[in-house]
């Protein structure tokens, strides 16, 4: 006789998209530093504005999402007004920094915390804004693997690319441990947090 063997269900489908998106509120002040040590790299000219078609001819038949230092900073200006409309107190009074004057969400934590949780909106991801350290370094990281993609592997943009990404890997990583580090002060000194 056979022992009972549970049954497993093999349906494991692919995973749901998120609903949800975690959102910094100040996220432009919390991300100023960085951006700022980010744009004075100094192969940083190269990521500032947009590729133009008239210096890279074909680039956006190869680059499908395009990104650069400026689109970065719009969007994390964005994204700011996009969780301060969400996260506004009144549900009832539309407010008018909205981006796309949708009705606010609610938002899942209290108000005094520097995060919140909110339904996931074309508003709150990129490339339309960027609201967390998450998606801003995806979207850093974007820039330059475009950059990589497009131009030819012995090429001085490669290399510059390439340098840059790791410097930058490097602050972004910096920034995350201080910023982990002033949220637990915050926390332990009864809410008071450190002003830098």
């Amino acid at each position: 006789m056979e022992p009972d063997v549970p049954e497993i269900d093999m349906n494991i489908g692919t995973p749901s998209p998120p609903t949800t998106v975690v959102a910094a509120k100040h996220f432009n002040r919390m991300s100023n530093p960085v951006m700022n040590d980010i744009t004075s790299h100094k192969h940083a000219s190269l990521f500032a504005t947009p590729v133009k078609t008239k210096d890279a001819e074909g680039y956006y038949d190869i680059i499908r999402r395009p990104q650069d230092l400026k689109s970065i900073r719009a969007a994390i200006n964005y994204g700011n007004r996009a969780v301060a409309a969400a996260t506004a107190s009144s549900a009832d009074t539309p407010s008018a920094a909205s981006p796309s004057q949708q009705q606010p969400a609610t938002p899942t934590q209290s108000s005094t915390s520097t995060y919140t949780t909110l339904p996931i909106s074309e508003d709150l991801v990129p490339p339309k804004s960027i609201v967390n350290g998450a998606q801003l370094e995806r979207e850093l990281m974007r820039m330059f693997a475009n950059a990589v993609m497009f131009n030819s592997g012995g090429d001085g943009v490669v290399r510059d690319a390439v340098e840059m990404a790791k410097d930058v890997e490097a602050s972004v990583a910096n920034w995350r441990a201080v910023a982990v580090t002033d949220e637990d002060m915050g926390e332990s000194e009864g809410g008071k947090k450190r002003r830098l």
